[in-house]
């Protein structure tokens, strides 16, 4: 909270969280806080979450689908703030996750990763009922929306957190470089 009432940051403070959305806990102590939450194309979701590769404690690159620290444990955290909230069919998605979860990573199947990456994108879809109960202001943001329409859609969004209007914002990839998370290349 001081960072964000820092006259530096302030009035506006962006954090970009994807593998902290499960906690809507600690978000909803943050003063006035106003998130954005975007939702992209499962397909795509999934299909980065098998491709992009973290490196093991031996060093070797794994697919965050697999890895210990990607979906298995974002797959937890998930559970951990849902208990006992999950849609009807999710029981049974979760039963084969624990197969597949039990067996040696690098036994994996293609469709094994598909199945775990495609419950970690739902399960953090349903995260948005823990921001329901916890009354976290949230707007959904979604990206081939976003992408087909930007002015529009950052309309939306400035008038959300009570942002103004600046041209600017249709120059992000002008404006901004580097890689962020998830390799995202800002350009």
């Amino acid at each position: 909270a001081t960072y964000m009432e820092h006259p530096r940051f302030h009035p506006f403070v962006a954090f970009k969280l994807p593998m902290a959305a499960h906690q809507a806990g600690a978000f909803k102590q943050l003063p006035r806080i106003k998130v954005l939450w975007s939702l992209r194309d499962p397909r795509d979701v999934v299909l980065s979450m098998c491709r992009l590769a973290l490196k093991t404690q031996d060093g070797k690159a794994e697919p965050w689908s697999s890895h210990p620290n990607g979906a298995t444990r974002e797959i937890k955290q998930c559970l951990d703030v849902l208990q006992g909230t999950l849609d009807n069919d999710l029981p049974q998605r979760l039963i084969e996750f624990e197969q597949i979860r039990l067996r040696p990573r690098n036994t994996w199947t293609r469709d094994d990763h598909i199945t775990v990456a495609a419950l970690c994108w739902r399960l953090k879809q349903e995260l948005l009922d823990a921001y329901n109960r916890e009354r976290i202001d949230y707007i959904i943001v979604q990206y081939e929306k976003l992408i087909a329409d930007p002015r529009e859609n950052i309309s939306t969004i400035l008038e959300f957190i009570g942002a103004p209007w600046h041209d600017n914002v249709l120059r992000h990839h002008s404006l901004h470089s580097g890689v962020s998370v998830g390799n995202t290349d800002n350009t």
